[in-house]
């Protein structure tokens, strides 16, 4: 999956060999499925975690192990990385200053993060819903391949939506073609 493979173009860009390194992958949206699918097929040393209590703890038990953390979740608007969030940048500068973070995208506190001097990629941090890593810092064949994708996930709906109510279409749509998302 292209995604996937983004954020293996994002580690290597952030400056990670990536086979000896520890990664933790911060998100639960289906994003974090597609890079961890990847992360497995290469063999990469990696935990995944979604924002909770439970979590939480076992992150802050095994930070200092950590050499870069990955911040990919869309759905979720908790402070993943900040004063108070779900990983504390004071607790986690005092654990690992030299951990790296790749934010591709998620609430993250950047001017926090910047001033308690944490590396930080990219330099530039896109705000709460919009990515500061995509498919074009890939190349521009992954951009055209993702519009070729929507344009034929448009295409699937429009002949399903002719002959069947909203629900069903998406329903139908689903089934019978993979790059339809719910």
């Amino acid at each position: 999956n292209a995604t996937g493979m983004m954020a293996l173009k994002m580690l290597f860009d952030s400056g990670f060999s990536i086979y000896n390194d520890n990664i933790l992958i911060i998100g639960e949206c289906p994003t974090v499925n597609f890079i961890s699918s990847v992360f497995q097929d290469n063999m990469l040393q990696f935990d995944l975690v979604d924002i909770s209590e439970n979590n939480q703890k076992f992150v802050y038990d095994n930070i200092e192990k950590y050499d870069v953390i990955i911040v990919a979740e869309h759905i979720k608007q908790d402070l993943i990385i900040g004063i108070d969030g779900f990983i504390d940048i004071l607790y986690l500068k005092d654990k690992n200053p030299n951990i790296v973070i790749n934010h591709i995208f998620g609430n993250i506190d950047k001017n926090t993060i910047v001033k308690n001097e944490l590396i930080i990629y990219p330099k530039d941090i896109a705000s709460y819903g919009y990515m500061s890593y995509s498919l074009d810092d890939i190349d521009s064949r992954g951009v055209i391949e993702l519009v070729q994708a929507g344009l034929k996930v448009a295409e699937v709906i429009s002949k399903n939506r002719k002959v069947m109510d909203y629900k069903n279409t998406i329903i139908e749509s689903q089934k019978s073609n993979k790059l339809v998302m719910g």
